[in-house]
């Protein structure tokens, strides 16, 4: 599960900060504020679906949780706000932004 997590990672961070972070020098004359939302692990209805056994669901969501700091997954919702934030005008200034929120999950290796 650690190498497919990184694998998710860098292709997050390579493929897709790159579009949204270098694009600054194009769309700011639109007023469009390129900015990047990097979410962690969410508890959502998505692994229901996956028809995991769930004796192999819980080891792996042990795993992931043992690699968060804050010892949980997050929630929907708090990815929902940081969106909500970079979209507001609270972040007028903020350009060329990555937000990750994941538990310092990214940090703790």
């Amino acid at each position: 599960m650690r190498g497919a997590a990184h694998a998710c990672f860098f292709l997050r961070i390579f493929a897709l900060c790159p579009r949204s972070l270098s694009s600054w020098k194009q769309i700011p004359p639109h007023g469009i504020r390129p900015n990047a939302i990097s979410p962690g692990t969410a508890d959502t209805p998505l692994y229901d679906k996956l028809n995991i056994a769930d004796a192999y669901r819980d080891q792996v969501n042990q795993q992931i949780i043992d690699s968060i700091p804050y010892g949980r997954f997050g929630k929907p919702d708090g990815v929902a706000k940081a969106v909500v934030h970079l979209a507001s005008d609270e972040s007028a200034w903020t350009v060329s932004a990555e937000m990750v929120v994941d538990g310092r999950r990214r940090l703790n290796g």
